[in-house]
């Protein structure tokens, strides 16, 4: 789970949970997230240099094209194959 935490220094959650794929590369760490009802999947793009979300809650298509634009060139691994990474 990634957290930020505010002014406060309260952790706050940054990228809500069910995570079930995800990856990361020097700049940025890609995820995909599951809803509760599990048939919908959003994606996020986090950019580690600025600890900011630079697209959340996206659908496929605006993923695939950010990701793009961005020059993000790993795919998503399923959680428990990252473990073995």
């Amino acid at each position: 789970m990634l957290f930020h935490r505010d002014e406060y220094k309260i952790n706050r959650e940054f990228v809500p949970r069910k995570i079930v794929r995800a990856n990361w590369n020097e700049d940025y760490i890609i995820l995909e997230r599951e809803n509760a009802n599990q048939k919908e999947l959003k994606y996020w793009i986090v950019d580690k240099k600025g600890i900011s979300i630079v697209g959340a809650n996206l659908d496929l298509d605006r993923y695939n094209e950010l990701k793009d634009k961005l020059k993000i060139d790993v795919d998503l691994i399923k959680i428990s194959k990252l473990r073995n990474v």
